[in-house]
């Protein structure tokens, strides 16, 4: 064979090596780029089902603070919204006022961030927390609707105090989605008969409850003289505090003037 044959066969084949080199790294370019541009908001055909898509494995993992104490944690904190503002703090605050209002700690108890967000349905709606959470770029599915409950009425059931409102018994639309607050009403309402020495942690009631929202009521601790006239403005900041949607819900130096605030010196 001449050398000039010889030479020609051999850039022939480096010629089609680079070629298939060459095509297989701009495949590889395609692939990578558009599997890394998929926006993050598209929607897909495994959404709200048992499958995971190509489209949900090339999103990126959602990393946002998670910082504070189980149970006072607002809704965007449980939901991994990344833009959190101080919003946050003002949602704790308006869990403590919650159970002082009600008489409960800790009010809400979950072990994971599904559960207390699932128990903060139970008090403010479902529909008004998926609503909120569309705000802040959040899609949240649940299987059942759940009404928002009137604070009022739900702090003094917890109480056990008798009121001239509509009782929450399991007949009303209230207690329909929420029967243990009969229940509890009716053991807060025998401990008050009983003598300060009946032990409370035999009790089953207690119990059934221990991981839920509210906590056990304490006939020897809780005073209910001067609970039937709490005010409206209260239940009004309370309202405020646990709005749903951080962007509305009332700041700081706004609930400093709050009319609940008006004859207090801070």
């Amino acid at each position: 064979m001449k050398q000039s044959k010889t030479v020609d066969v051999l850039s022939r084949k480096l010629a089609a090596k680079k070629k298939a080199v060459s095509t297989k790294v701009m495949n590889s370019g395609v692939m990578k780029k558009s599997t890394s541009s998929c926006p993050a908001n598209q929607t897909c055909d495994c959404y709200a089902t048992d499958k995971v898509c190509s489209i949900c494995l090339s999103r990126r993992q959602q990393v946002a603070p998670r910082a504070g104490t189980p149970g006072f944690r607002a809704p965007e904190v449980l939901t991994k919204c990344p833009d959190q503002t101080t919003a946050i703090d003002m949602w704790s605050a308006g869990v403590i006022f919650l159970s002082l209002l009600s008489g409960r700690y800790p009010f809400y108890k979950a072990s994971d961030d599904l559960t207390a967000l699932a128990q903060i349905m139970t008090i403010r709606g479902s529909r008004e927390t998926i609503q909120a959470a569309k705000t802040f770029g959040k899609s949240i599915l649940c299987s059942k609707e759940v009404p928002a409950q009137d604070l009022r009425k739900l702090c003094e059931k917890l109480r056990g105090i008798e009121t001239n409102a509509p009782k929450l018994t399991g007949d009303t639309q209230g207690s329909a989605h929420d029967p243990t607050v009969s229940e509890k009403t009716d053991h807060k309402a025998s401990h008050l008969k009983q003598a300060p020495q009946a032990p409370h942690s035999g009790n089953s009631v207690c119990k059934a409850h221990r991981n839920g929202c509210g906590g056990c009521f304490d006939a020897n601790t809780t005073n209910l003289e001067g609970w039937d006239k709490v005010p409206d403005e209260a239940y009004d900041l309370l309202d405020k505090l646990l709005d749903l949607n951080p962007a509305s819900r009332i700041t700081a130096e706004e609930a400093l003037l709050h009319p609940f605030f008006k004859d207090t010196s801070l």
